[in-house]
């Protein structure tokens, strides 16, 4: 007799493999967490990003005022230098003053006062429309000569600035509050003594020469010294200095067209307005 177990086919059921880990289910978690951490990280970035504009929103209203007053401060420094002076005539310009006008002096000589127009580095007009080219006749006399110097090798001298009326430093130092490139008004430039010249030279066709920058370029690249000077601009700038040197100028360090009669201190800081020569 058989075993009514034998020939029969027992299925054995199937057991969860204790080694394996429930990979849909794990997944799931992960990816929840990691969105969970992205959401707050990117919450948190939000909130900084949200702070950071409402400081730089307090910053520029709390600048807004200033602007607004500085604004104003600078149209009532223009309408001061607009104000007119009582006429002198030309005679008495050199008797009371000791001023020349360079272009009676010297026709020659192009006159170019920069501070005259939008073309200088406040983009404003400075000075008014009345302005001429003025210097201490001993400081004229000696730009006249460098001008027949160099004349004589087919250039002339344009002039960008001359004297500067002390109230008008203070605008300029309005714009840029820096002793390497504007005088400190309370103590005065020496345009201010009608000593100092800003110029350039212009060839026989009235081109400017090429010279370390444009007139007014406040950085470092307007030095006499600068590396990154071209070979031209290297030779025209020492042209225009060994020129100017020799004559009774100096130059100063920091700009290239800015030249100092060496007598400058034996005149005084003056503050006529350039109506008064009209």
């Amino acid at each position: 007799m058989k075993n009514g177990l034998e020939g029969s086919t027992r299925t054995v059921p199937m057991l969860p493999d204790k080694g394996k880990r429930p990979t849909v289910r794990y997944l799931t978690v992960t990816c929840l967490v990691i969105l969970l951490l992205s959401t707050l990280v990117y919450c948190q970035r939000v909130k900084s990003l949200k702070s950071t504009i409402e400081e730089q929103k307090a910053t520029i209203l709390d600048l807004e005022n200033p602007l607004d007053q500085a604004l104003q401060d600078l149209e009532s420094m223009k309408l001061e230098v607009g104000k007119p002076h009582s006429p002198i005539s030309d005679m008495s310009i050199e008797e009371t003053y000791g001023l020349v006008n360079l272009a009676d002096l010297d026709p020659n000589l192009v006159i170019d006062l920069r501070y005259k127009t939008t073309d200088n580095f406040t983009g404003r007009q400075i000075y008014p429309d009345s302005a001429i080219g003025l210097l201490r006749k001993e400081t004229a006399m000696k730009l006249k000569k460098a001008n027949e110097i160099f004349q004589k090798d087919g250039y002339k001298i344009k002039v960008l600035d001359a004297y500067r009326p002390q109230h008008i430093q203070y605008m300029l130092w309005y714009f840029l509050p820096d002793p390497n490139f504007v005088g400190d008004p309370a103590r005065g430039s020496k345009h201010n003594r009608g000593a100092s010249a800003d110029i350039t030279l212009l060839d026989e066709f009235g081109n400017e020469l090429e010279m370390g920058t444009a007139f007014d370029d406040f950085t470092e690249k307007a030095a006499f010294n600068y590396p990154g000077h071209t070979e031209t601009a290297l030779k025209n700038m020492k042209y225009l200095r060994d020129v100017m040197e020799s004559v009774g100028f100096e130059g100063i360090a920091t700009e290239w067209w800015h030249f100092d009669d060496v007598d400058w201190q034996d005149y005084d800081l003056l503050d006529v307005g350039f109506d008064a020569f009209r």
